[in-house]
């Protein structure tokens, strides 16, 4: 059976086949002008679920990216701080061995005295010291003041705020003043020992027994908040050692991430450019087409 096509039909087929061809070419046109092959969920759906997926995970890495600048400033922070304490604990325990000295005149314990005096006020200063924010870092969660009296009494707390680096991965951003400067209940923190060591310096020749048995017990406590210092360095260092490796580790993982959607939605642009090509000949032919049977008639087939 043949089956036979009126002018209508030709016509209508002919401008079918172009507007196809044109649909296809802008849709690639568009492509290759964003270097995206997915336009719309429709393109792909499985392809643009798994995108959705993949920037909710990207985004997360990145928050977590973000928090671990902030620990690493933080503990950066910290440890320059008590590396510091560490300096000016070890220049007390100097001068509290040089203080014992029985041949020392008056004036020259006054001397060493005075000095413990500023090395106090420096500790001091240390404790209150303030991040980026003007925060206390050694308050705790009472930021918004100095963590120490003028005194030397610890005003903050206990809270120190932890922050996710990895999922169901958190890290504190630092220590309290009870961890750097507190030897316990009932024991003296370093301000009380610095100033019982420089009160005792202080006491007249005829107090010297006294002043040895006063000197003897600080400095021992002295030596444990030095070795306390020590350990909390150590904690410092883990805690940057960690997050050294979680840095790593997220570095990564957003590279996978970013290769994968790359992969999904990104255009293989020679390739594009070549069917792009081939498209504008295949419309350009079905215009051609298209403008040829509109000028037959039945004549052209007799």
């Amino acid at each position: 059976m043949i089956t036979r096509m009126s002018s209508a039909q030709l016509q209508n087929a002919g401008l079918r086949a172009i507007t196809d061809a044109q649909t296809r070419l802008a849709s690639l046109q568009q492509q290759v002008a964003t270097g995206k092959k997915l336009q719309s969920a429709a393109d792909d759906p499985n392809a643009a679920v798994q995108l959705l997926e993949l920037r909710s995970e990207l985004s997360l890495m990145q928050t977590h990216q973000e928090n671990m600048t902030l620990v690493n400033a933080a503990l950066s922070q910290e440890e320059s701080v008590i590396s510091s304490v560490n300096d000016a604990l070890n220049r007390a325990r100097e001068l509290s061995i040089q203080g014992r000295n029985e041949i020392l005149a008056q004036s020259d314990r006054e001397a060493i005295a005075t000095e413990m005096d500023g090395l106090r006020e420096q500790l001091l200063s240390l404790a209150n010291s303030t991040n980026f924010n003007g925060e206390s870092i050694f308050a705790g969660s009472r930021t918004d003041a100095p963590a120490y009296s003028e005194e030397g009494v610890f005003q903050g707390d206990d809270l120190v705020r932890e922050i996710n680096i990895a999922r169901a991965v958190t890290i504190k951003l630092g220590h309290t003043g009870t961890d750097v400067f507190e030897r316990g209940e009932g024991e003296p923190n370093v301000f009380q020992i610095i100033a019982n060591l420089a009160e005792a310096l202080r006491l007249p020749a005829e107090e010297g027994s006294e002043r040895l048995d006063v000197m003897q017990a600080n400095s021992i406590a002295l030596d444990a908040s030095i070795d306390q210092i020590a350990s909390l360095r150590t904690s410092i260092g883990t805690r940057m050692t960690l997050l050294d490796d979680q840095l790593a580790l997220n570095d990564g993982l957003t590279f996978e991430l970013t290769k994968t959607m790359s992969n999904l939605e990104d255009l293989d642009m020679p390739s594009a450019i070549s069917e792009l090509n081939l498209k504008m000949v295949t419309l350009q032919a079905a215009q051609q087409t298209f403008v040829k049977t509109q000028s037959m008639t039945l004549f052209d087939y007799l």
